[in-house]
């Protein structure tokens, strides 16, 4: 005869249940903030994934020489850019898969935060060539700005989605959206990057275009964010240098502002067609100031070829 089991003490029983329960409400709470990937999410994934890892072979091969000079490392900015890559691959997933209720409700916290962190540069930002539109936080270097960018896209989408039989009427869609934007240009204007604030400027006309809004005072508001942007960089004697070099390239006054131009086109015409091969670049040996970053396209040029761009 089959021994019977003794039963379980009171507490191994209690125990038990308790993290049946626990395992029980973590998948219920998978369910209810959580949702399967289709097959558009997984192409999606794909093709950034080798975008990123294609770019992070570039940044070793541009940065490893300027990397050694300055670090004795020349792995340090690869090894940086690679730790960021994971965290924001990681990020992608875990947002990716968030039900679409879950992220409207991180909206207004991620406008916040955006706004927030381009608020603390008064107070803890740095200067970067010029730029004061960085922070440092326990040794790593972050652009505000760019947190910023995603908060926009996502607030403007949100604030349509719960408008959209309303796009016709500019003063309740158009113009609370034109308010953020121009708090998000001030702001950025504030660390003098122009740059950055036309792209801004770009996301939010794009995106306002793109939903169908009203073509006549988007074109009104254009027209005069275009005035500003044309007296923002006449304002500026760095801004106003460099395009006088640009537009002068022979003279001797324009030689230290079109360095970084003269040689990175003398790197795309040195890679030809088919390139010098991966890691051969000549002008990554300190011939072109951040190469890692703005001018990453000529050492690609350089080493690839025009076929490699494609």
């Amino acid at each position: 005869m089959a021994k019977k089991r003794s039963p379980l003490p009171k507490k191994s029983a209690k125990l038990t249940t308790a993290r049946g329960n626990r395992k029980v409400r973590l998948v219920n709470w998978l369910k209810e903030n959580f949702q399967a990937e289709s097959i558009h999410f997984y192409r999606l994934a794909g093709l950034t994934g080798f975008l990123v890892v294609f770019g992070l072979v570039m940044v070793l091969s541009s940065s490893s020489i300027d990397s050694l000079v300055a670090n004795r490392d020349a792995f340090y900015v690869f090894s940086r850019q690679s730790l960021y890559a994971v965290i924001g691959l990681t990020l992608m997933m875990v947002i990716s898969a968030l039900k679409l209720a879950r992220i409207q409700n991180l909206v207004k916290a991620a406008l916040v935060l955006g706004f927030g962190l381009q608020l603390s540069i008064p107070f803890i930002g740095i200067s970067v060539n010029g730029n004061t539109n960085w922070i440092s936080i326990a040794g790593f270097t972050l652009q505000p700005s760019e947190f910023l960018k995603v908060a926009l896209i996502m607030y403007i989408a949100w604030f349509v989605n719960n408008r959209e039989h309303e796009l016709d009427d500019p003063k309740r869609v158009l113009m609370p959206i034109l308010i953020v934007g121009a708090a998000a240009l001030a702001l950025v204007m504030y660390g003098r990057d122009l740059g950055t604030a036309i792209i801004i400027a770009l996301i939010v006309f794009g995106t306002v275009a793109i939903i169908g809004a009203p073509l006549k005072p988007l074109l009104q508001v254009g027209a005069g964010v275009a005035v500003l942007a044309a007296f923002a960089t006449t304002s500026s004697a760095s801004r106003m240098a460099r395009i006088t070099a640009w537009l002068n390239p022979g003279t001797a006054s324009s030689e230290a502002f079109n360095w970084q131009y003269e040689h990175g086109t003398w790197a795309l015409a040195a890679g030809g067609v088919f390139g010098v091969g991966l890691g051969n670049s000549k002008m990554k040996w300190s011939w072109i100031p951040e190469v890692e970053n703005d001018f990453i396209f000529a050492v690609i040029g350089e080493e690839l070829g025009l076929l490699g761009h494609w």
